[in-house]
């Protein structure tokens, strides 16, 4: 379990010298859920200090990636990634709010993906409303990664927002998935810079796709606004959740993570207006893209792991 995760009895700190000695009487929703279908909690992993790209806090310091120990994990879910690449934990939970999931999944070689909000019910913590931070799972492969994802899924009162389903549904898909009919390549969406050697694997791996018969093509939709509408989202999403610690201890808390709080609080009606059109738009786009494809691939990181000293890229392709 992640150290943002909520365990009866077990210290939690969120990477917080705040929580260093916190300890939750009971566990919460995402961890119940996999408790009620017969998980069992071996260990709890390192995490950045409440949310961040990397996996460094003051409670347990840095992760290490197990590929190479010079090197960063990223994060947030750097810990559960770590643990699964170094053969301690068959399974693992993480988070996603930008990317935590996902890169952490690919600077460790193993399997992340952010769910649909709220598959995996969440805890009291959060913002009940909220669409941006999902709970998910990890895995060395798929199969692995399907079964947990089914044992995570269902609803929690603690989580107005979940919903029952098949708890077999994504290991059952599994068997029965035909070959995608026409799927589509991005090297950047149209939005990030990239390294140009990252671009190349990608887009040399995407030739595996000619021995299924699949159509490869270059359309995608058009996400302009994307990282602006996020970094709104991201920054009134924080501000609502950290408000109440801010203003009684924002000297114990990362500078990282005061600068998304305040820009939270000087966010205008307008602001929010607009990133919730953005929102809006990309998901229409999306829905009429899935009308013509199965899949919209793309790199999951810009860069190859970095070293642990530095905590986030300042440069990509100069």
């Amino acid at each position: 379990m992640g150290d943002y995760n909520e365990v009866r009895g077990t210290p939690t700190t969120y990477g917080s010298p705040i929580f260093r000695n916190h300890v939750p009487e009971t566990s919460d929703a995402t961890v119940q859920t996999l408790l009620n279908n017969g998980a069992i909690v071996r260990a709890k992993s390192n995490v950045p200090e409440w949310a961040g790209g990397n996996t460094v806090n003051p409670v347990y310091g840095a992760t290490r990636n197990p590929w190479n120990l010079n090197m960063s994990v990223v994060g947030s879910s750097g810990g559960s990634s770590a643990a699964l690449a170094s053969g301690q934990v068959w399974l693992a939970t993480g988070n996603n709010l930008g990317g935590s999931l996902r890169t952490p999944a690919s600077f460790n070689g193993i399997v992340g993906l952010r769910p649909t909000p709220p598959l995996v019910p969440r805890g009291k913590r959060l913002h009940t409303a909220d669409l941006l931070w999902v709970e998910g799972p990890l895995g060395r492969c798929v199969e692995d990664f399907a079964l947990m994802l089914s044992a995570g899924a269902g609803h929690i009162h603690d989580d107005p927002l979940s919903y029952e389903g098949d708890v077999t549904a994504f290991t059952k898909v599994l068997l029965r998935q035909p070959s995608p009919r026409r799927i589509a390549f991005s090297r950047d969406l149209g939005q990030v810079a990239m390294e140009p050697k990252i671009a190349h694997i990608c887009e040399s791996s995407m030739q595996k796709f000619s021995g299924l018969r699949t159509e490869i093509t270059n359309d995608i939709s058009d996400f302009s606004g994307v990282m602006e509408g996020f970094q709104t989202l991201r920054a009134l999403l924080l501000a609502v959740m950290m408000q109440p610690i801010w203003e009684q201890l924002r000297d114990q808390i990362s500078p990282d993570i005061i600068s998304n709080i305040e820009r939270g609080f000087n966010l205008s009606v307008q602001d929010v207006i607009k990133a919730e059109q953005i929102r809006a738009g990309i998901y229409n786009a999306m829905m009429t893209f899935f009308e013509t494809h199965n899949f919209l691939i793309c790199p999951t990181a810009s860069v190859a792991p970095f070293p642990i000293e530095k905590r986030f890229i300042g440069e990509i392709n100069e």
